[in-house]
């Protein structure tokens, strides 16, 4: 096999032209020149956009009205997920819930709404949960688009705009990610949701009350609680 078959054969299986160059000890001008117009395998696609470094992974074209897809993603990772940068620079998202149910809807949400498919990981503690995991800066950047953070720790977290000024269905929606993740209900049929950022319990109290429920804050050493009545 000659060089230049060589050049070609690495090129469809999905290695960049950096390392073609370091393999054969070409040019790059030579490994651009000669497999320009060489369509990646199916495997070389797979390699190209998962391994070679420097590659942002596609996704798909993202609307600008939020979808109830979209909203149970960022609901999803505000109450039980988090967005992260690792030490390898890869930028990263992740949603931990027991209900394997739940991990499910939110993989087939991310499915649907960016064409990406997770890996997930049983995470065996005191409890059996499952997590979903994502490494992908285009998902990152376009998730940082509707609020700044997702960790509730941090005080510039909040719900996004496009949904406490949306529809009630998405309001709605979003709630729901809310009380599935956060939400628990007493024998006595007290129904509570949890979080420890002031800012974001008030919004959620607010959308409450927009919606018609009966609701109020509590405060106990760590969380801010959201109650509401029974009856409503």
């Amino acid at each position: 096999m000659d060089k230049k078959q060589k050049i070609i054969k690495l090129r469809r299986a999905g290695y960049s032209h950096k390392e073609i160059t370091k393999k054969l000890g070409i040019s790059l001008r030579d490994s651009v020149k000669t497999s320009r117009n060489i369509q990646l395998s199916k495997k070389g696609k797979r390699r190209y956009f998962q391994k070679v470094n420097g590659i942002v992974k596609p996704i798909k074209k993202q609307n600008k009205k939020l979808s109830l897809a979209k909203i149970r993603i960022i609901g999803n990772l505000l109450f039980d997920g988090s967005l992260y940068k690792t030490i390898g620079y890869h930028h990263s998202l992740m949603y931990i819930n027991s209900s394997i149910e739940l991990v499910k809807k939110f993989c087939k949400d991310i499915k649907e709404i960016y064409g990406i498919k997770p890996s997930i990981f049983i995470v065996k503690g005191k409890t059996t949960a499952y997590r979903a995991k994502y490494n992908s800066k285009l998902i990152f950047l376009d998730l940082l688009r509707y609020t700044p953070s997702y960790s509730t720790s941090n005080k510039i977290a909040k719900i996004p705009k496009e949904i406490t000024n949306g529809s009630k269905k998405a309001k709605i929606e979003f709630l729901k990610t809310f009380w599935d993740n956060e939400g628990s209900i007493s024998i006595k049929g007290r129904l509570r949701g949890y979080s420890n950022s002031n800012k974001i319990i008030k919004q959620l109290f607010i959308m409450h009350k927009e919606l018609g429920f009966d609701a109020k804050i509590y405060k106990d050493r760590n969380n801010y609680i959201l109650n509401l009545n029974k009856n409503t």
